[in-house]
């Protein structure tokens, strides 16, 4: 005999992403960069302090503009994008000169938001992906099968999605769909009730003559 199953039941058989596990530090090996860095030996070589706050892209662009040149900041690859790229899935296509690789991953585990990687220094630094035209997927465990509503992990008392502090790729993301709905609302012509004017002339006195009336007596 078949019986059918609640809401409640059906939600309790609801498969529950699993949280990331913790990665050990991705040593980048060392290798022979003598010839590259002689071919460069008059290119600043640096990293951006905080990548949570400053944005890498936009500090590349303003950086000719700062020493006065024309032109723009291309960037050189020393095994750690190759290296990166092939951890994160297997290597489709890179793009060394702007550090950016296309992998294939795996759907169904959560996308992987940041890395720390071992220098052949033995510095350990921590390095934040930027995952392009990724929109739809959850903020708190970052699974692709839910959005952050519906995040079976995600705790009661979490803040709001635009109160947190957000990686790069959910800050876009949020901007693009907080654009998106605007757009929406535009074209439905939906005004927000901080848009709306003001009321023109003395609302007191519009009041007064809507509640007017005559009588003949």
């Amino acid at each position: 005999m078949s019986r059918r199953l609640s809401r409640s039941d059906k939600e309790k058989r609801v498969a529950v992403t699993p949280p990331p596990t913790k990665r050990l530090p991705l040593r980048i090996p060392a290798s022979d960069n003598t010839d590259l860095i002689a071919a460069n030996k008059l290119t600043i070589i640096g990293r951006v302090t905080n990548p949570s706050i400053q944005n890498t892209r936009a500090i590349l662009n303003f950086l000719p503009q700062v020493w006065g040149l024309e032109g723009r900041v291309e960037g050189r690859d020393l095994a750690t994008v190759t290296t990166i790229g092939e951890e994160l899935g297997l290597l489709a296509d890179k793009v060394l000169e702007e550090a950016k690789v296309r992998v294939e991953l795996n759907g169904f585990l959560p996308l992987v938001m940041n890395m720390e990687i071992q220098l052949p220094s033995d510095e350990i630094i921590t390095v934040e992906f930027e995952y392009i035209k990724i929109e739809k997927h959850c903020f708190t465990c970052f699974s692709l099968f839910h959005e952050d509503e519906t995040c079976p992990v995600k705790p009661r008392n979490s803040l709001p999605v635009k109160d947190r502090k957000l990686g790069i790729t959910q800050r876009i993301a949020l901007q693009r769909i907080e654009a998106d709905k605007r757009h929406h609302d535009d074209r439905r012509g939906y005004r927000h009730p901080n848009q709306l004017p003001p009321p023109t002339g003395n609302v007191r006195d519009d009041h007064r003559q809507r509640n007017t009336h005559y009588s003949d007596h």
